[in-house]
């Protein structure tokens, strides 16, 4: 597989024609991003505590995945300072000729990538995740009631709605690059 894949890499960069570059532009923006009501530094140490007796008591892959939810619910609650009510993140958009990129500091659902590539003014539009910095999953507001992992506190910090904000912020960076 690794041979078929190298000849391909290979054959690509052979049969590809290199266009100069006319236009290029590169933009930056802060997006202020709300937060989900968070609890308390007393509250998750105290959770960290009973999490760790468990632990103690019975490893498990359940027992320890809570305790890494409770690590990280600490460390994202430092992160983001104990009473915050939003977030301020860069985004980041770059073209170069009818190609643009967008650099956003999450893990996106597939949904806002196409989103914002489907709004994108530019013919070719990738968008690339965990960029310039990561606090967590940015879910749809689908998956907010659908419940699970992604939608919850400390795999996404973010209120409902959130998403559909970035992918206007990113999409407003694009064509501002056009």
């Amino acid at each position: 597989m690794g041979d078929v894949l190298a000849h391909e890499a290979s054959r690509a960069l052979l049969l590809s024609r290199r266009e100069p570059i006319k236009e290029f532009a590169f933009k930056s923006g802060l997006v202020e991003l709300e937060l989900q009501d968070l609890p308390s530094l007393a509250e998750l140490e105290e959770k960290l505590k009973e999490v760790e007796r468990l632990v103690e008591g019975k490893k498990t892959p359940e027992t320890l995945y809570e305790l890494y939810k409770a690590k990280t619910s600490i460390y994202r609650l430092k992160m983001l300072g104990e009473g915050a009510r939003s977030h301020r993140v860069r985004i980041t958009a770059l073209r170069v000729n009818d190609a643009a990129m967008v650099f956003l500091p999450t893990e996106l659902f597939v949904e806002i990538g196409l989103s914002i590539k489907e709004k994108s003014p530019f013919g070719l539009t990738a968008v690339a995740g965990y960029s310039n910095d990561y606090f967590g999953y940015v879910p749809i507001a689908e998956a907010y009631r659908e419940g699970g992992y992604e939608a919850t506190f400390p795999v996404t910090v973010l209120r409902e709605g959130q998403a559909e904000k970035l992918v206007d912020e990113a999409v407003k960076l694009l064509n501002d690059l056009e």
